[in-house]
């Protein structure tokens, strides 16, 4: 697996480790009429087949990650419906 590969990488959410691959650690701009705005600063993929009481991290919830907390901002599925990508912010920034 991909993930063991990588090494220790994971996350903690509700009191629970999960095997992850972290895909940026550092603010992810997009540019907007304007400028550039921060739209995350952590992205993280995880099987969904971890959550074994088939429960999913969702919007607004905290995880951590490298001992850093963050803010769930958006949950997306993947197209093969095997994992989910968290797109989190720094827990404090503002919601």
């Amino acid at each position: 697996m991909i993930a063991a590969d990588l090494g220790d990488q994971t996350f903690e959410w509700e009191g629970e480790s999960y095997t992850c691959i972290a895909s940026s650690r550092g603010d992810i701009a997009t540019l907007e009429v304007g400028g550039f705005s921060i739209d995350a600063d952590l992205s993280i993929s995880v099987l969904k087949e971890l959550f074994a009481d088939g429960i999913y991290p969702r919007s607004q919830k905290k995880i951590t990650y490298k001992s850093r907390v963050y803010r769930i901002q958006t949950v997306r599925q993947d197209t093969t419906d095997a994992f989910i990508r968290l797109i989190c912010v720094d827990d404090s920034r503002g919601i």
